[in-house]
């Protein structure tokens, strides 16, 4: 019999399961170029397909999956322009496919399965991956590997590239802690302000803990922004179904201007006369109609190949 921790891994998402695609990945960034897409937010739904992201979105700086019931992340390794990574509060006990990421700078990985620093050696060779919280500044929403003895010392051990852990500064870490203190800076005004030292996570923020209202802000901006998203594709895709509707009808017009015939059929037929120098004009004429029909021939066969082109 499976056990309790098994089943509450594999139980299906409550709020369902969102199978990634195309069509999806437009309507959530509103682009119809996914190429040009740059970020990405999904949050309180299951998702599948976690390899269409990096098919369709190449270029791909943020994504944020949050409560999302993800269990296995290996597809992601193929987003590898990711500047930042939000997986909090998932079911994730394996970081494998991560180690591909190496423009990655800031991971948060708060409320997941992450047992051992073992299982952080996946994140050693990304020099660029400064921030990573494995839970908040409060010590909420920690993955059980936060609660072994010397935590802190020994993910450094195991990743001495951080200058951010759990949105605490570490001093003497590479770079002087510049860099660190520039995204905690960015990071307090985005989120309405946290203390010199702390860098605001998103699970901090859309949990609305620490800070008078703050997760309410969030909360409401990103509403908005999801509106627009929405208004933006919305009217892409009327103007979408306008210019195919104009295309039909572009070549319904063409074919049926291509389906009459240039000329009358007796148009080529002329009236016979007796008369001898009339004779030789009209054999002369004939030669001369003899080839205007063969190039008519050639060119009603030229207009049926394209017309099978533009209905094929």
């Amino acid at each position: 019999m499976a056990s309790a921790a098994f089943d509450a891994v594999h139980a299906p998402h409550p709020n369902g399961s969102l199978v990634l695609s195309v069509r999806i990945l437009k309507l959530e960034s509103g682009e119809f170029d996914l190429e040009s897409v740059q970020s990405l937010f999904f949050a309180d739904i299951g998702v599948q397909g976690l390899e269409a992201i990096g098919k369709h979105c190449p270029n791909l700086r943020s994504l944020e999956l949050h409560n999302c019931g993800l269990i296995e992340i290996r597809a992601l390794g193929s987003c590898t322009n990711l500047r930042r990574l939000v997986l909090s509060n998932n079911k994730i006990q394996s970081l494998d496919g991560l180690r591909f990421l190496e423009s990655l700078q800031a991971l948060y990985l708060q409320d997941n399965f992450i047992s051992t620093t073992d299982g952080l050696k996946e994140l050693a060779r990304l020099r660029h991956l400064d921030t990573l919280f494995l839970r908040n500044l409060d010590k909420t929403m920690p993955n059980p590997v936060c609660k072994i003895d010397n935590y802190k010392p020994a993910v450094r051990a195991v990743l001495p590239q951080l200058t951010s852990l759990d949105g605490e500064r570490w001093v003497g870490a590479r770079g002087g802690g510049g860099a660190a203190a520039a995204a905690a800076a960015a990071a307090a005004v985005m989120t309405g302000g946290a203390s010199e030292g702390e860098a605001a996570s998103p699970a901090d923020a859309s949990s609305g803990g620490g800070g008078g209202g703050r997760g309410d802000g969030v909360e409401v901006w990103t509403q908005r922004q999801q509106a627009a998203r929405g208004n933006l594709y919305a009217q892409c895709d009327e103007l979408d179904g306008q210019i195919e509707e104009q295309r039909a009808a572009v070549e319904r017009d063409m074919l049926e201007v291509l389906s009459k015939p240039w000329v009358e059929d007796d148009f080529f037929q002329l009236e016979r006369v007796d008369d001898d120098a009339y004779r030789d004009s009209l054999k002369r004429a004939e030669g001369e109609l003899l080839e205007c029909k063969q190039l008519n021939a050639s060119s009603l066969a030229l207009i049926q190949k394209i017309t099978q082109r533009i209905t094929g």
